[in-house]
């Protein structure tokens, strides 16, 4: 099952992480060949993540601190990287992104980065929210599902793995929760708009 990740809390599974209710926030996804992280902001993005940010900050120790095969200190993960921004209408997608792959590293036309933007807009309006699944796949095939959070509801599933999901903000610990369907069973793919990241 996907790890999922609030509003203002970053996450990473070896294969699926999913965003309860984007509406005005934005879901970053960062995708390697060995695991998938996220950092969900309750909000726009523009601007938090620069280097020298406290989240900044946080996001890069996050991701250097995964087991097994973690960001390194210096330089890029070795293999693909795929980045993503999910939203609902931000005006500066790209840019956004272009800040991402700054922090990363990844920025100046590297081969191995691919960058996607997914705008939930013209799927569940301007007042709504929906729920979104992304599960790593092979290369930069990102597989990114969503649903009308009005047509998700709370499921049993394994207890949340605390080491996985920690608060963006101040690197505390904080609960996750599992989301099953509870209207129909069919979840809607996206189709992100390439991004060229400089």
């Amino acid at each position: 099952m996907a790890q999922w990740i609030a509003t203002n809390a970053m996450g990473w599974d070896p294969n699926s992480i999913a965003f309860e209710s984007i509406q005005g926030c934005t879901g970053l996804v960062v995708q390697t060949d060995y695991w998938i992280a996220g950092l969900h902001f309750g909000g726009a993005s523009r601007g938090m993540l620069g280097p020298g940010t406290a989240k900044g900050i946080n996001f890069m120790n996050f991701l250097r601190a995964i087991p097994g095969t973690p960001w390194p200190p210096a330089g890029i993960i070795a293999g693909n990287i795929t980045l993503w921004n999910i939203h609902n209408n931000h005006l500066d997608a790209e840019g956004e992104l272009q800040e991402l792959a700054v922090l990363l590293g990844c920025n100046g036309g590297l081969p191995t980065v691919q960058a996607f933007k997914f705008n939930l807009r013209k799927n569940i309006g301007a007042t709504d929210s929906a729920h979104v699944i992304v599960n790593r796949r092979p290369g930069h095939q990102t597989e990114v599902e969503f649903k009308r959070t009005s047509k998700m509801g709370p499921a049993a599933g394994p207890a949340p793995i605390p080491a996985r999901h920690q608060m963006a903000i101040n690197n505390t610990n904080v609960g996750s929760k599992e989301y099953g369907l509870t209207t129909g069973t069919m979840m809607h793919h996206a189709t992100g708009t390439r991004v060229n990241i400089t």
